[in-house]
């Protein structure tokens, strides 16, 4: 028993130890997006309007925001924009996205040099690894 009692307490010193150092994605915001479908008409959207985001999240106090595409000219106001080219996914209208993933999100958009066309899927909580809030 004596054994069982060291072993458990080893095995739950260790785990601890990886919760610490492991980095949870956007621990605070637990209704954020971790993945965003972009396409050209989103993409210029996203960044004719990344700055107004940042000031209404500066403004509101909210540790988060919520990008609204359908509101863009050019852009079908309804829940789902165009089929992305993989099924699985769904081409949302709008995200919830934290300071950290909006940050990261315009750098992955300014750094993508391909076509956006038909959609380009960001994955925050891999392409965004140091977004730990």
């Amino acid at each position: 028993m004596g054994q069982f009692l060291r072993l458990s307490s080893s095995l739950l010193a260790a785990f601890a130890v990886v919760a610490i150092t492991t980095p949870l994605y956007a621990s605070d915001c637990i209704i954020c997006d971790r993945d965003v479908w972009l396409s050209s008409q989103t993409k210029d959207c996203f960044l004719d309007n990344v700055d107004r985001y940042q000031a209404e999240m500066d403004k509101s106090k909210l540790p988060y925001i919520t990008m609204d595409f359908s509101k863009c000219p050019g852009i079908e106001k309804r829940g789902l924009i165009e089929l992305p080219t993989n099924p699985q996914a769904t081409q949302k209208s709008s995200f919830i996205l934290d300071r950290g993933s909006l940050r990261c999100l315009y750098r992955l958009v300014s750094e993508h040099s391909d076509s956006f066309d038909p959609s380009v899927e960001f994955r925050l909580d891999q392409q965004c690894p140091d977004n730990v809030q």
